[in-house]
């Protein structure tokens, strides 16, 4: 540091170089921000590409899972057309539809209590 036994000269030479050696610093960081931030947008472009290259090899397959599920789904429902019990299924089906239906539309006491019988009266 700056000794008091220093003239003005010798602190003033002092400060300069201290102000080089600074300068060297701050350019170093500044260098090295900058890089950090090449190599970062380096890394999502990668990251980006690779998604992008993942969906360009994995569609196909979806394509091809989507079309058969599509064509299972029809197999099934002439499966289901064919069948004698359709009526008969059908029938349960919409009764069991009903069923749901009805229990849910209970309509909620006046009062807003409902005593331990669960009516509400």
């Amino acid at each position: 540091m700056l000794g008091k036994h220093m003239n003005n000269e010798e602190k003033l030479d002092a400060i300069y170089e201290m102000t080089l050696e600074n300068n060297d610093i701050l350019r170093t960081i500044r260098r090295q921000q900058y890089f950090a931030n090449t190599l970062r947008v380096f890394y999502w472009l990668v990251v980006l590409g690779a998604i992008g290259g993942a969906y360009y090899f994995v569609r196909p397959v979806i394509v091809a899972i989507s079309d058969n599920t599509d064509k299972v789904a029809e197999t099934y429902n002439n499966l289901v057309d064919q069948l004698p019990e359709k009526k008969l299924i059908n029938q349960v089906i919409n009764g069991l539809k009903a069923k749901v239906s009805t229990s849910t539309d209970q309509q909620m006491p006046d009062d807003g209590v409902i005593d331990s019988t669960g009516t509400g009266q």
